[in-house]
């Protein structure tokens, strides 16, 4: 899957220096939520929820490890 261009203009604005394949990860495990403004929203202000990205998302789909820097990036 190609990245789309608007969803990683979106990403490059907070994070100039994304790795791509990562952003290319994102865009192909959201891409049906992405569709949506209600469902591409992560509601940061719920800790459940919060913790289901860093544990389901950064975690599993992405391969992250460091907590400390999830949860950084997470801000």
């Amino acid at each position: 899957m190609s990245v789309n261009t608007d969803h990683e203009g979106d990403l490059k604005k907070y994070s100039p220096h994304a790795d791509k394949s990562k952003v290319t990860a994102v865009i192909k495990y959201l891409g049906i939520a992405l569709q949506k403004r209600d469902s591409s929203l992560v509601a940061t202000s719920d800790p459940a929820e919060l913790a289901r990205i860093r544990e389901g998302f950064a975690k599993k789909k992405l391969g992250l490890t460091d907590d400390k820097a999830i949860d950084v990036a997470m801000k």
